[in-house]
């Protein structure tokens, strides 16, 4: 009972010392204006596409939503960002009387970043060859024996409306599975088998009885696949 209480005791401490170190990160942010840190070494940033809110080329949102990245090997907290999937490209705006001018952070800086709880990874921290570069990734559903990833994307097409051209967007996600080290594609449910061939009959059952879901949202779909896997796996 001691032991238990003495690691209860060290886990809140260092809950306490994680929650303060965030605190204060976004305090100093604060002091010395977000504007003089590192994160404002990019480009500035112009759409090229002129668009509506429930037509774009972002992820989620038009507009700016608080969010967290690691940039340059350090964290920032609740900082202005979107992220167009088109050009896989991370943005960031500037603060005061400054805050119309868009930022496009440097990609290979960019290790990680949080938008409204959807977490992005960048590909090359998880691929050991210096080759491959898918860019971000979303970790969709992470355990101990699966990573299953989202590549956003969105095609890009023009349509006569009033005669004028107007852009729209259509999603484009490509699905991965990071599994011994490797990242591979999934095109279709019977890809699984072929990467996890000794997993072959438990995946063609919880399609037998999930083909709706998976007719409906393959994202979600492929999430409770693996969880269901990883449940069996850690219950044999």
């Amino acid at each position: 009972m001691l032991t238990l209480l003495s690691f209860l005791s060290v886990l809140f401490m260092f809950s306490q010392e994680v929650t303060t170190n965030r605190e204060n990160i976004v305090l100093f942010d604060n002091i010395v204006g977000l504007e003089n840190t590192s994160l404002f070494n990019g480009k500035r940033y112009y759409n090229t596409y002129k668009t509506i809110p429930s037509n774009t080329n972002f992820f989620k949102f038009t507009d700016y939503t608080k969010g967290n990245v690691t940039y340059n090997n350090q964290p920032f907290y609740e900082v202005d960002l979107k992220y167009d999937v088109t050009t896989d490209q991370l943005i960031t705006k500037l603060t005061g009387d400054k805050s119309y001018i868009n930022i496009e952070l440097v990609k290979d800086k960019v290790t990680d970043f949080q938008i409204d709880k959807h977490h992005f990874i960048n590909s090359k921290s998880l691929l050991k060859d210096d080759v491959s570069d898918l860019g971000f990734l979303e970790i969709a559903y992470s355990s101990d024996h699966y990573k299953f990833l989202i590549k956003r994307d969105k095609k890009v097409s023009k349509k006569l409306d009033n005669k004028k051209y107007v852009f729209v967007f259509k999603t484009d996600d490509v699905f991965y599975l990071f599994y011994n080290d490797e990242l591979h594609p999934i095109s279709s449910y019977r890809t699984v088998h072929k990467i996890l061939p000794n997993r072959k009959k438990d995946i063609k059952s919880f399609y037998k009885f999930n083909k709706k879901l998976f007719k409906k949202d393959e994202g979600q779909f492929f999430i409770s696949l693996f969880k269901n896997l990883e449940f069996k796996t850690l219950n044999k």
